[in-house]
């Protein structure tokens, strides 16, 4: 410690002074490097004595020091010192923004740990360091420690997209991180990409395999899981005993050509585009729902969403509109269902104003471009499906799957609206329940060719409601058993409202 004394005697404005001090903080500095901490911590004291630079970089030095010694407490303090005392060279912030944020996250201070790196981070982007890369992760470390995950995979592919950009290419670790993310929150298919990426770039890890093998092994279950509820959910569904038996058997289908790729055995082509037809309110919506989320369990599609258009959404109204509408839809529609309902309105007309047949040309070519991630269900009634499928070539090839929606019966009339009233927490009285059998008996036997079926049904409970209503608004003192109860009255007359009304 001989600097002390020639240190304590220089005049402050001496060059000699400049020159002691800086051979003063370069040897803390070499104590701190060699691990000589005790010594460093004396040269830190002594430079901090001093209203000048040094006292900045006398600071600098204990904080990291201490960090070094894994005393995060005092590191934390002395940074802290810095910013409010001495000030903090440009130079130098990032690594004091550092050295605080990692010793809060250490003591279990994430709030200010994520306030110290979210300041990094755009002290990095003003000045275009590559560093922000790397507080990007520190950050997203955090915010796992704050089990908000999804806030961590949007840093960790940050870092991630910001290293690609700036060439790094050892990211193995990020890709490894962010996989642990996905799998916390039980995204078990991009866990798996996240682990095979980490696993390219250092393929000696055992922690990369042993994870994407775990990935794997949850997504299959998963899938095996989701696939079972999902055809507990279209088995559940009332009456519709065609459907269900034809979607059984594509799913059947699907197993086994999964099975035969599997082995290595050659795949016959298959198309699982469909046409559903039918009347109105059987359910095509519902169960075209269901038949994305059993594609999406089965590995034909990546999201299994369901994108729901008619004519509308699709044809435009002048030259060149139609192909941009129908683009659009069916780029939303990618990795999804795109149900087209009453499809044969694209083409019932052939004038040269109407575009329809053009939005058929765009789905085919969009059909065959993105067959392994795109499935497109068609519907309407029975006779002008059958029209709108000869009206073009392509169309009969690549539809081979008909499924028949039934119209249902007054059993399973009587079922959907008891659904109803037990969704709703309503009850019926004896005398209401007869009538309702009389009337969906009466509704079956005089059912129109285009019977609406539940969209009947729904009509119906909701007219019985506004009955309902209607009856106990005269009422001051309304029990609860009378909020629940739908008597005789909120259902008579219920024929000639509905066919009036």
């Amino acid at each position: 410690m001989h600097y002390s004394q020639d240190f304590y005697s220089l005049d402050y404005y001496s060059q000699d002074y400049i020159i002691k001090g800086n051979e003063l903080m370069n040897q803390g500095m070499r104590y701190m490097d060699s691990g000589e901490f005790e010594d460093a911590l004396k040269i830190a004291d002594i430079l901090c004595l001093y209203e000048s630079a040094f006292k900045f970089y006398g600071l600098y030095l204990k904080g990291k020091v201490y960090f070094r010694l894994k005393q995060f407490k005092k590191a934390a303090e002395v940074i802290t010192r810095i910013f409010e005392e001495s000030g903090c060279d440009d130079i130098r912030t990032l690594e004091m923004y550092e050295i605080r944020g990692c010793s809060y996250m250490f003591l279990g201070q994430s709030e200010k740990a994520v306030e110290d790196f979210t300041n990094a981070i755009k002290l990095a982007e003003a000045k275009n360091d590559k560093s922000r890369a790397y507080f990007y992760s520190c950050r997203a470390t955090v915010y796992i420690c704050l089990r908000q995950l999804e806030k961590a995979i949007e840093d960790f592919t940050s870092a991630i997209a910001l290293s690609e950009k700036n060439d790094v290419k050892d990211n193995a670790v990020l890709y490894f991180q962010r996989a642990e993310a996905y799998m916390a929150l039980e995204q078990f298919e991009k866990a798996v990409e996240d682990c095979t990426s980490a696993i390219a770039l250092d393929d000696e890890n055992s922690e990369y395999c042993s994870l994407r093998d775990e990935a794997y092994a949850m997504l299959k279950q998963h899938d095996k899981n989701e696939l079972a509820g999902t055809l507990k959910e279209l088995n559940e569904l009332t009456g519709l005993k065609r459907v269900k038996d034809e979607v059984n058997t594509v799913v059947n289908l699907i197993k086994l050509k999964n099975m035969r790729q599997a082995k290595g055995l050659q795949q016959v082509p298959m198309s699982l585009h469909l046409v559903f037809y039918g009347n109105p309110g059987t359910g095509k919506t519902t169960v075209a729902r269901i038949i994305g989320k059993i594609y999406n369990a089965l590995g034909v599609l990546s999201k299994g969403h369901l994108v729901e258009v008619d004519r509308a959404g699709l044809v435009g109204g002048y030259i060149g509109h139609t192909a941009i509408k129908t683009l659009e839809v069916i780029e939303k529609a990618k990795g999804g269902i795109l149900f087209i309902d009453e499809a044969y309105s694209l083409t019932e007309n052939k004038g040269k104003t109407d575009f329809g047949h053009e939005a058929v040309d765009t789905l085919l070519k969009a059909m065959e471009d993105y067959r392994d991630n795109f499935i497109v269900i068609v519907a309407g009634y029975d006779k002008p499906m059958a029209k709108f499928l000869k009206s073009n070539p392509g169309l009969e090839s690549r539809f081979n799957t008909f499924i028949h929606f039934e119209d249902y019966d007054e059993k399973e009339l009587h079922e959907i609206f008891m659904g109803l009233c037990k969704k709703y927490d309503y009850t019926l009285t004896n005398e209401a329940e007869n009538y309702l059998n009389d009337y969906f008996d009466n509704l079956i036997k005089n059912k129109k060719e285009n019977f609406a079926n539940a969209r009947e049904v729904r009509n119906l409970f909701e007219t019985t409601m506004k009955k309902q209503s209607n009856r106990l608004a005269l009422d001051n003192d309304i029990t609860d058993d009378e909020l629940l109860e739908i008597q005789l009255e909120d259902l008579k007359r219920l024929q000639t409202e509905i066919k009036h009304g």
